[in-house]
């Protein structure tokens, strides 16, 4: 019925001044059936228009064959024949300059705030909560989304990712738009090869091509959970969830359980912190139960914390303490461990942090943070595809500038809900809307 409604591939009330991106995926129909038969397993693509064109149009209730709803709108299929000279072989991975930027640094002493404040005042709100009410600041607004024809083919086939190429270059050029589009690792870097080696004359140069925030985020959670095998991590959290719920975990497949999990471990190791800098006492048993706060507990935490906030050189002499305290600390190999563990959540903490907001130095700066970590843990691909990416993305203010512009805007992630504190990876969106 959606497709009955919309001629052809067209995103109703589109607005020339709004951004236009693309995310594709695998989906999936009836995949676990007993038999095998009348499954799909094809390519689906989603247009996401932010900020959203909203509308009211009443759909008829009308009596279609699946024949007809096919022959309103489909993509056309291409075959690939790879090129005789393979330019990803000569590929050079060029130096990535640091990312080193101010809005980093806010943020990083936003986290630390919430983390000092954790074993000194009781009740008070998680990380998410806490960050919703103090993060402020301009956003695009709410994202909308189109779903587009499906491709029959295996999305691993390298003519379904060059038709979906060519069909997303051809429907962006139709609204005037740069052709941007989101894959996960494995699509991404197939379709990253048929990017290069096409002429320099093709419209797929054109391509803006980005790696999933999403799946990124999932591998290097997988990462942690790798690299803290054997430390005990796996019975802490154990104490909270099931085990084959920890299991998921720590491989990242459970991504919000993981990442709440690693947090409630970090946030027990940082009070050890303020303990051994600070001298500062533990929380009583009856104390250490944090529940939601009342309305007039999160003002106070929200005024005394924009206080502090304001006076930046009080969190750098704590954080200068705490530098101290670790690097005593680092002495002891299993000190050293957990330790790692904790910078490593709190590069997750500033990539969820950069998702939420919409802040795209922070989103590069904390995967550039993750690389060693994709490497020490064997994620090889990952590590490969998200070098290559932060390659490109930090050359696309030369090489694509209305992008690059839209991007700083807040334009490279998505919401669902016009608030701030709300922006979804362009994968993750997919992965909501698909089922």
């Amino acid at each position: 019925m959606l497709c009955s409604c919309r001629k052809r591939n067209d995103i109703p009330n589109f607005v020339a001044e709004s951004f236009l991106q693309y995310v594709a995926d695998n989906v999936d129909h009836n995949s676990g059936t007993l038999d095998g038969n009348n499954t799909f397993h094809g390519m689906g693509i989603m247009a996401a228009v932010t900020p959203g064109s909203f509308g009211t149009k009443p759909i008829p209730r009308i009596d279609v064959t699946s024949e007809q709803i096919a022959l309103l709108a489909k993509i056309n299929i291409s075959y690939y024949k790879p090129s005789e000279s393979n330019r990803m072989a000569s590929c050079v991975y060029s130096n990535l300059r640091k990312m080193n930027y101010k809005d980093v640094d806010c943020s990083f002493m936003v986290n630390l705030l919430w983390k000092v404040s954790w074993p000194l005042r009781s009740p008070m709100p998680g990380w998410s909560g806490y960050m919703q009410m103090v993060q402020e600041g301009t956003y695009p607004g709410k994202s909308s989304f189109v779903f587009l024809p499906m491709i029959d083919l295996n999305p691993s086939d390298l003519s379904c990712i060059y038709s979906t190429l060519k069909f997303i270059c051809k429907e962006a050029h139709r609204y005037q738009k740069p052709p941007v589009v989101t894959f996960d690792q494995p699509l991404y870097w197939k379709a990253l090869c048929i990017v290069t080696n096409e002429n320099t004359e093709s419209d797929f140069k054109q391509i803006v091509l980005r790696l999933g925030g999403f799946h990124t985020e999932m591998s290097f959670l997988g990462s942690i959970g790798r690299l803290m095998a054997g430390s005990g991590l796996h019975e802490v959290l154990e104490t909270v969830y099931a085990s084959n719920a920890v299991n998921h975990m720590l491989s990242g497949k459970a991504v919000s359980r993981a990442v709440r999990g690693f947090m409630m471990v970090e946030n027990a190791l940082h009070i050890l912190l303020m303990k051994e800098s600070f001298r500062v006492s533990l929380p009583s048993a009856h104390e250490t139960d944090i529940t939601e706060a009342d309305s007039s507990e999160c003002d106070e935490i929200v005024e005394k914390a924009c206080e502090l906030y304001d006076r930046n050189s009080i969190l750098s002499e704590i954080n200068t303490k705490l530098v101290a305290t670790k690097e005593k600390l680092c002495k002891s190999r299993t000190l050293s461990l957990w330790l790692n563990f904790c910078r490593m959540t709190n590069i997750l903490s500033k990539f969820l942090i950069a998702e939420l907001t919409g802040n795209w130095d922070l989103h590069l700066s904390s995967i550039q943070e993750m690389l060693p970590f994709f490497v020490a843990a064997g994620h090889n691909l990952y590590a490969k595809s998200a070098y290559v990416y932060l390659s490109m993305m930090q050359r696309l203010e030369i090489d694509h500038p209305e992008v690059y512009r839209h991007f700083k805007a807040g334009h490279h992630v998505l919401r669902r809900t016009d608030r701030f504190w709300s922006g979804l990876s362009t994968d993750l969106t997919v992965e909501h809307n698909k089922y």
